[in-house]
């Protein structure tokens, strides 16, 4: 159609603009030119073919996906279960290093696939399963008779505690009780 109009230009001697607009040619070649997406846009089994074949490929996609989503799951909860077998065997809470890279790193996985397992499996974060074993082992050692043995600071540091102050408001949020206060109330016999 470019050819067409671009040769009656030439051969008509259109000069203004209005003819070459207005010309039978160019207005052909503009509906010509509409057609295509509008024919594309109604019609997508044009490109695409049949649309029963569309559905029947789509369908075999979602299977492909939940099988993948389903072996991710298992994958997940063996990880998990992996990953608290490790933590529960070597204590690793119990050092103030304790970060995610180094559980990643003591599992030999990447780092990004710990999240499903904290998410989806665990349903808590690294951060709070760390302070939840870290205050139970506290709660477990204040009321055991190894503390007679052993200080405060060597508690929190014993813990894996960062700093007292850390220790100190940790606990309190996590018990309601400040560590002195829950050794009162073991020493009351209301634990």
């Amino acid at each position: 159609m470019y050819l067409i109009v671009t040769y009656n230009y030439f051969s008509n001697n259109l000069e203004t603009r209005d003819q070459i607009v207005n010309n039978v040619y160019s207005i052909i070649s503009k509906i010509l030119i509409f057609m295509v997406p509008a024919i594309l846009l109604f019609y997508p089994q044009v490109i695409y073919g049949n649309s029963v074949t569309i559905k029947s490929n789509i369908d075999l996609g979602k299977k492909s996906i939940k099988q993948k989503k389903n072996s991710q799951d298992k994958y997940n909860v063996q990880l998990s279960k992996r990953m608290m077998s490790l933590i529960d065997d070597e204590k690793l809470y119990l050092s103030p290093d304790f970060t995610l890279e180094s559980l990643a790193e003591k599992l030999d996985v990447p780092k990004h696939r710990l999240y499903p397992c904290f998410n989806a499996i665990l349903k808590k974060k690294f951060s709070e399963l760390r302070t939840e074993l870290r205050i139970s082992y506290v709660k477990n050692l204040l009321l055991s008779e190894e503390f007679n043995a052993v200080s405060m600071e060597g508690i929190w540091t014993k813990a894996g505690f960062a700093s007292k102050t850390n220790f100190f408001t940790t606990f309190k949020e996590e018990t309601g009780f400040t560590p002195l206060e829950f050794i009162k109330l073991k020493k009351d016999k209301k634990l």
